[in-house]
């Protein structure tokens, strides 16, 4: 008979209490685990420079942006074509003459009217050589308007419209040699603080100004942000070592820290400047 005595049940309430506390429990030992808080760390490292990017590319605004092509074509070269003549409007030229590509296009999500200019987009080399000629090699929309006025040592130019991608490939053919100059964009856009210019580096002259700060500062908040986080994921790990010899502790784990996030970073950074350094979507 005492086995078949039924033990009085709890309350619903003090049922629903112990599961509350049960689970609460769990999800507090889940939080001070170190694993838990190094994937946390990761993931915050992940996701700030990410959320940025996603703002910052996010926001409708125009990108007049031009790309200089790293090949540059000698047609008539000094000191190999002596019997050969040149004549440009009737007068001689040379001894060099070269031929360059451009790109010039909007690579922004706002379109480009020709009443945003609030000053003439303009084109020249420096130093200053005679431009020859300039034509479109390649044009997204006749419905652009686009053109260019050519003068002795700049081009100008001018468009009804300039829709996201939309932009043209000329090519420049100028009075001097192919290791000199310097393509310079000039000129005011409303509601563009400055003008894109893309040189890639060829192997005659080595280029440093494609660093962008963009992408020196997601460098900088990647090295901070990560020896922080690494070295509280390691005081979880190892608390011994900070427990004991705390000076000693951070002295070994902060710089290599840096050292390790810093490797990191620069990694992500190369992947991310590939992934973000515009190209004409038009080609060449």
């Amino acid at each position: 008979m005492e086995n078949n005595i039924l033990k009085p049940e709890k309350p619903p309430s003090e049922a629903a209490d112990s599961r509350k506390r049960l689970a609460i429990s769990k999800f507090m030992s889940l939080i001070a685990n170190p694993w838990f808080g190094g994937i946390a760390g990761i993931a915050s490292i992940i996701s700030l420079p990410l959320a940025i990017y996603l703002y910052v590319s996010g926001q409708a605004h125009p990108a007049f942006t031009m790309y200089v092509h790293p090949v540059r074509a000698a047609i008539v070269k000094s000191g190999e074509t002596s019997s050969l003549k040149v004549l440009y409007n009737n007068k001689e030229t040379g001894p060099n003459i070269t031929a360059i590509q451009v790109a010039i296009w909007n690579d922004g999500k706002r379109a480009i009217h020709g009443d945003d200019i609030l000053e003439d987009i303009t084109l020249r080399l420096e130093p200053h050589y005679t431009i020859l000629e300039s034509p479109i090699r390649k044009l997204t929309r006749r419905a652009t308007g686009f053109d260019i006025i050519r003068s002795i040592d700049q081009l100008t130019f001018k468009w009804r419209i300039l829709e996201p991608g939309d932009g043209a490939v000329i090519q420049i053919i100028y009075d001097g040699p192919a290791s000199v100059p310097e393509v310079l964009l000039n000129g005011t856009i409303e509601g563009q603080s400055k003008l894109i210019t893309i040189a890639p580096k060829d192997s005659e002259k080595e280029d440093k100004s494609n660093s962008s700060p963009r992408s020196e500062g997601l460098k900088l908040g990647l090295l901070l942000i990560g020896s922080f986080v690494l070295t509280l994921v390691i005081s979880k790990l190892f608390p011994i070592v900070f427990t004991r010899w705390p000076f000693v502790g951070y002295f070994i784990v902060v710089p290599a820290g840096i050292a390790a996030i810093g490797i990191v970073a620069f990694i992500v950074c190369h992947i991310f400047n590939a992934v973000i350094t515009p190209y004409p979507p038009f080609g060449f």
